[in-house]
């Protein structure tokens, strides 16, 4: 049986996206929001909407940074969802520098701060053609997904980038990778079949751990 064990720190849309994850072949989901809890969980899915700042103030409230931390470093499968994505980065600097959980190295950085001579319309709202590098799915190397996001994610390395879409002629971060963790900086449950195709590549690679 496959259960989707859903990081909750009150900061994600918790409901829809079990319903994607119900849709794409998991036999159930669990919210999980204690250190007890996350240490016992398979693979773990990271959603979040909101503040990098504020949404890593929540995690540490609620004691679990570490044990995320900790559970993708011994190889547990971690999905990082839009913020919970920005969330495996060194850092970010949205509400004010944070350090992130350190788990994908690079930096969240501002997407006007990149058009600086232009009038450049943030947040990025809508669906965007996302062209996928090197990912390993049954859907082609490209398909439609939705976007809410004022901020991005700038790798270190180009061995973590997986993924972009292009916004006014640059390319804009949408999938980071790192041995067994995984970020999208689109909304899969909100994303149509592209969506749901995507969460069942991602339920069938954790079956295998």
């Amino acid at each position: 049986m496959a259960t989707g064990y859903i990081i909750d720190y009150g900061a994600g849309n918790l409901l829809s996206l079990s319903r994607a994850l119900i849709q794409a072949g998991f036999d159930k989901v669990k919210y999980v929001s204690s250190p007890s809890e996350i240490k016992c969980a398979g693979g773990l899915i990271l959603p979040g909407v909101g503040s990098f700042a504020r949404a890593m103030d929540s995690m540490e409230i609620q004691d679990i940074h570490g044990v995320i931390a900790e559970k993708a470093k011994d190889g547990t499968p971690l999905l990082g969802i839009c913020l919970g994505m920005q969330m495996l980065s060194d850092q970010g600097c949205e509400h004010g520098y944070k350090k992130g959980l350190g788990l994908i190295p690079g930096k969240i950085e501002s997407i006007r701060d990149r058009f600086k001579n232009t009038k450049t319309m943030v947040p990025v709202i809508g669906w965007m053609k996302t062209r996928f590098i090197n990912f390993e799915s049954k859907y082609s190397d490209e398909g439609w997904f939705y976007y809410v996001h004022s901020y991005e994610f700038n790798v270190e390395s180009e061995n973590n980038l997986r993924g972009g879409y292009i916004y006014q002629n640059k390319m804009i971060t949408a999938c980071v990778s790192k041995d067994n963790i995984f970020g999208v900086q689109f909304h899969p449950e909100k994303s149509g079949m592209d969506g749901i195709m995507f969460l069942e590549n991602y339920r069938k690679n954790i079956s295998k751990v």
